[in-house]
């Protein structure tokens, strides 16, 4: 049975973007639905919003629920394959490109109740499950999931593939949220860093204000992917709880600096990375097994902490900051916000609940309100963040349809 014969697409029900611009472009109230698979596979994160617009953008905004659910096992072990170079073949892509807008279809029918029209939401953002992230040498970012088969499995209009359309203008792709974070989170008084510890770690700088003139971002290294990569190499599961583990251990300095010397710390922004360098060519599993052979488990832990750590150190330097508001899967991890508030001591730290959105469940609001944007006709990217030659909107909407033509598997 072919793709389109199983989801009942029909070519008569698709819509022109015409129609999405004109219906998002309006004043009113619009209930967006977020979805996120970070770089560190640690779960299916999503939050619905409620953002209102009038004629100049952006009014105001309510979370309204949100929810979090671990990656199934078998696809979870199936995209760290693939992450990490194991070769497939092209109908296990395939499949891992439809099984995962299944799976994220199916947390989003269990997890959010409909409302009163029958809809889980107006909108979604899905963009997806990067596997591969180069934009300085192929020019490509690669993230896989199908939104068609997201949008036609839930019903709701959807916006995926953000990344490869600013890659395209000469842009990183990467990072995204800024302008989210801007349009969410700026205070007219408080110079802030949103710094967010996912797989990889990165941060935006809001200066006071309103918009998104003087904010920058960029990513700092590594977050949590070689912590997760050293516990798997050495036996000790999917992560550090807590990082218990590292705090046992010792740093070791002498590796501390040669890691530094890696060129990456030392570029300047617009930067962006990934799996491909950090846990790949640089620190890659078989190294990773040579280090931990030479310095036992709980020392390479802490010394990579500690190589966390120093990245966002450096990324901080001769910036004026009143608060460094922390989200991401590091946040849960109580020796690496140890190491961190010693290290930019006397800054103040912060978790981004205080933001009003919980720090588990951030990024997707901050997806869910670049969809808004990209449905509006508006950009995702930010220039001034990515290096794109110009702004750069999202490249796939995919109408919802009626969820009663498509066929059960």
């Amino acid at each position: 049975m072919s793709v389109i014969e199983e989801f009942g697409f029909e070519t008569d029900e698709w819509q022109t973007e015409i129609r999405m611009i004109d219906r998002f472009m309006c004043a009113g109230a619009w209930d967006v639905l977020g979805l996120m698979s970070g770089t560190s596979l640690d779960g299916l994160d999503a939050a619905r919003l409620r953002f209102e617009r009038d004629e100049q953008g952006l009014k105001s905004w309510r979370l309204l629920d949100h929810s979090e659910r671990p990656l199934p096992r078998r696809l979870k072990h199936d995209l760290q394959g693939l992450i990490e170079g194991q070769p497939l073949t092209a109908s296990a892509w395939a499949g891992l490109h439809v099984d995962l807008a299944r799976v994220f279809a199916e947390f989003v029918t269990a997890e959010f109740p409909p409302r009163a029209n029958g809809s889980i939401a107006d909108l979604a953002a899905f963009p997806g499950q990067t596997v591969h992230h180069d934009p300085d040498g192929a020019r490509v970012s690669l993230q896989i999931g199908s939104p068609a088969v997201f949008a036609r499995l839930t019903g709701i209009d959807t916006i995926g593939e953000f990344r490869q359309p600013d890659v395209l203008l000469g842009g990183q792709g990467a990072p995204l949220v800024p302008l989210a974070d801007a349009l969410l989170h700026r205070s007219l008084q408080e110079s802030r860093v949103l710094l967010n510890i996912g797989g990889i770690a990165n941060v935006t700088v809001l200066p006071p204000g309103r918009g998104v003139e003087g904010v920058r971002a960029w990513d700092t290294g590594p977050g949590n992917t070689l912590l997760d990569l050293a516990c798997r190499v050495t036996g000790a599961g999917e992560f550090d709880d807590e990082g218990r583990l590292a705090r046992e251990g010792e740093v070791d300095g002498e590796r501390l600096k040669r890691w530094l010397e890696q060129p990456w710390f030392d570029r300047q922004p617009p930067k962006s990375t990934g799996r491909e360098l950090f846990g790949g060519s640089f620190l890659g599993p078989e190294e990773m097994a040579v280090e931990m052979a030479a310095m036992g488990r709980a020392n390479l832990l802490a010394t990579l902490v500690e190589l966390t750590v120093e990245g966002i150190v450096r990324a901080l330097a001769n910036l004026t900051v009143d608060c460094l508001y922390v989200g991401g899967g590091g946040l849960r991890n109580t020796w690496l916000m140890e190491r961190l508030t010693q290290a930019v001591h006397p800054l103040t730290v912060a978790p981004a609940d205080e933001l009003g959105l919980p720090a588990g469940v951030k990024e997707a609001a901050d997806f869910a309100l670049l969809a808004l944007e990209a449905a509006a006709g508006g950009a995702v990217a930010l220039p001034a963040v990515t290096g794109a030659r110009s702004p750069a909107g999202a490249g796939i909407y995919c109408p919802g349809g009626d969820r009663s033509s498509v066929r059960p598997t």
